[in-house]
């Protein structure tokens, strides 16, 4: 006569008694056990442990196993057990290293660089036509901005990606024609205006048919950057449009956080979780990552913006315009100490440094370009080196705190002076 015993199985979700025969390998019942307590068992193996937290042998039954009637048992997925103390084989465990490295070269990484090779490809060959044909460029970016979003919609990643990549260099070359045909004071300023505005309106088409996120983050882009194109078609100085939409700019990055958890949806769960009815915790999980997504293309796109405003400004060589340069690139430093993930804080840590030695480099003013240079220096060398302990980091918080308000404030007076009100009230009343 067979013997069974019961066991009380816990999976990550849900938890079940059930019975099974004694003598008979706990694998035989595996997939029953898991559907059991609803646990996917076809994503990646599982494993099953005491309640000491060591692993059983699936192929010897409860029986042999000494498993007491009653017992609990946990369903876990075997990646998630603790490595074991020795190392039967070390070339396993070198090739376990690799595949579970975060940096091992993989699929997305085959599409970007895809996506890289193409749009370098399709801007130098379509730059010679350029002059001769200035429509061609334009319409080959819609054709296969058009077809990436084709492809992104019937989830053919692979040839979304340099077909992207494609678009995003067909823009570039379309939009030299342009910036060519436009008289601006800084045509720098304008061909960076026009480039940034075809590709941000590139990736509207080609990356936001399919995720929310990019569609945000592209639409932020392509408005600021056209609103510049713009300002600068009408015959606005380069420096009076740049402390404009810097000045917008640096406000929307402020609010960036709330933004993504709107547009995520996670503050509409965090309300009905606040009246009573929680969200399920696969739903929350989903809008955490998608609030990140957004949060990220938005990022990416007011860092594009700010790095134009800042070089812009700092290279007229223009006291209150390097002013306000300057000030917007302080505001952009102390903000990134608000953001948690390196792909946020990268860009806004970044851009106005480079941005800053750009602006100065092409102004050619040496002894402000010695003097900020110095001052960088040092202030990156003390950041690098020194640890401060828990109670001065606080101090030095409330520092920059103090220092970012005092920055952003002194954006409107210095955007003032951009436009001569200062020399022209002193003309009066002179």
């Amino acid at each position: 006569m067979t013997q069974y015993t019961r066991l009380v199985v816990v999976g990550s979700t849900r938890r079940a008694t059930m019975v099974v025969p004694s003598d008979e390998p706990l694998a035989a019942h595996l997939a029953t056990i898991a559907d059991t307590v609803e646990e996917p068992h076809a994503i990646a193996r599982l494993a099953v442990v005491d309640d000491a937290g060591q692993e059983l042998d699936t192929s010897h039954g409860p029986a042999e196993l000494q498993i007491a009637d009653g017992a609990v048992l946990r369903l876990v997925r075997a990646a998630a057990l603790p490595a074991p103390p020795e190392v039967l084989d070390v070339t396993d465990a070198v090739a376990e290293a690799r595949d579970g490295h975060p940096g091992a070269w993989g699929s997305p990484h085959r599409r970007r660089a895809a996506g890289v090779v193409a749009g370098v490809a399709t801007a130098v060959g379509l730059l010679p036509a350029a002059d001769a044909l200035p429509w061609l460029a334009g319409t080959v970016a819609i054709l296969i901005a058009a077809a990436c979003a084709a492809a992104a919609l019937t989830g053919k990643r692979d040839l979304a990606a340099p077909l992207l990549g494609a678009a995003v260099g067909a823009a570039v070359a379309a939009a030299l024609p342009v910036a060519s045909a436009i008289d601006a004071d800084s045509p720098p300023v304008l061909v960076a205006a026009t480039a940034g505005t075809a590709v941000w309106l590139v990736l509207i088409v080609g990356a936001g048919v399919r995720h929310r996120a990019a569609a945000l983050g592209s639409a932020i882009g392509t408005a600021l950057m056209g609103g510049l194109l713009l300002a600068l078609a009408c015959g606005a100085g380069s420096a009076q449009a740049s402390v404009v939409l810097g000045a917008v700019a640096i406000a929307a990055l402020g609010v960036v956080p709330g933004l993504a958890l709107a547009w995520s949806g996670l503050a509409r769960l965090d309300d009905h979780a606040n009246d009573g009815t929680p969200p399920p915790r696969a739903t929350v999980t989903v809008g955490i990552a998608q609030a990140y997504r957004t949060k990220t293309w938005s990022v990416y796109a007011l860092v594009s913006v700010l790095a134009v405003v800042i070089a812009s400004l700092l290279a007229t060589g223009e006291l209150w315009a390097q002013l306000t340069g300057g000030a917007i690139a302080v505001v952009m430093l102390l903000r990134s100490r608000v953001m948690a993930l390196a792909v946020h804080i990268w860009p806004v840590m970044l851009a106005p440094v480079l941005s800053v030695a750009l602006g100065l480099v092409v102004a050619g003013d040496q002894t402000t370009m010695v003097a900020v240079a110095s001052v960088a220096a040092l202030g990156a060398v003390v950041a690098g080196a020194l640890l401060p302990a828990q109670h001065t980091r606080i101090r030095l918080r409330r520092w920059g705190d103090t220092i970012e308000a005092i920055a952003a404030i002194a954006i409107v007076p210095c955007a003032i002076g951009v436009y001569g009100v200062y020399g022209t009230m002193l003309g009066l009343f002179s």
